[in-house]
């Protein structure tokens, strides 16, 4: 079995480290860093597996490498990583081509654009390889990805269009439900309960679109009776320019995650 180290076990980290002990990887073949004791300590009780504050060491044991760090502290992680292992790298914006430069020459990079649904084994992850990684490094990475969500292959220039739909797009779906609550409540509707109203609908609403194989407009039509509330409130959605602003959201998105990367 495969020995991972995985270097910041902040938010994703430990997200991914928890996915992949649920997903059966052993606990003894599965080591964490964080920079403080205190964070050990509680990683350590909920993990049930080796956290450590040294990354040199849990490199030193690693087969592959798992980079969780904010992009402006990837430096140090890289540094302890050395050469000969996979390093799959989940740090946002920085290329592989950074990485590999970093990392030295023929270096074995996977890099990982993932989003907070790891947190519940519902990420949607995309990778991608540098230009050394094998077909047996994806399909390592792959599987470790597997154990907190779904995971897909694309080419490494789609990584900032990725970035602006799944792995920002928690925060758009976020701000529809927060907006509707209150919607919900000016109209009468308890906080609560328009809460709970809407999170449920989106259950719904996405299982459905992903277990019918339906274009959205088509399920979206179908719900549209002529002359109805619907309609009505589709009027007010065209007036205001919704579709055009989701679509400037995702394009400035895009963008930006463009401009991050060249700064890496």
């Amino acid at each position: 079995m495969t020995t991972v180290a995985i270097i910041g076990g902040g938010t994703v980290g430990g997200a991914l480290a928890g996915a992949i002990l649920r997903g059966g990887h052993p606990a003894d073949q599965l080591i964490v860093t964080v920079r403080r004791e205190e964070h050990a300590a509680r990683l350590r009780a909920e993990l049930a597996c080796e956290v450590l504050l040294d990354n040199a060491e849990a490199t030193r044991r690693a087969d592959v490498v798992i980079v969780a760090t904010k992009p402006q502290d990837i430096g140090p992680a890289l540094e302890a990583a050395g050469t000969g292992r996979l390093v799959v790298s989940m740090a946002a914006g920085v290329t592989t081509a950074v990485l590999e430069k970093r990392l030295g020459p023929e270096s074995r990079v996977v890099r990982v654009m993932t989003n907070t649904g790891l947190m519940v084994d519902q990420a949607m992850s995309v990778i991608s390889p540098g230009r050394h990684a094998t077909e047996a490094d994806l399909d390592l990475a792959e599987t470790l990805l597997t154990s907190g969500g779904r995971v897909i292959r694309l080419p490494e220039d789609q990584q900032d269009a990725v970035s602006a739909l799944s792995g920002h797009g928690a925060a758009y779906l976020y701000f529809i439900v927060e907006v509707l609550t209150q919607a919900g409540v000016y109209a009468g509707v308890a906080q609560p309960i328009a809460r709970e109203l809407l999170i449920q609908t989106m259950t719904g609403a996405t299982t459905l679109l992903r277990e019918s194989g339906q274009h959205p407009v088509e399920l979206r039509e179908a719900i549209m009776s002529r002359g109805g509330a619907t309609i009505s409130a589709f009027r007010e959605i065209e007036r205001h320019n919704v579709r055009d602003a989701l679509f400037d959201a995702v394009m400035a998105a895009t963008r930006r995650g463009a401009e991050l990367s060249e700064l890496a």
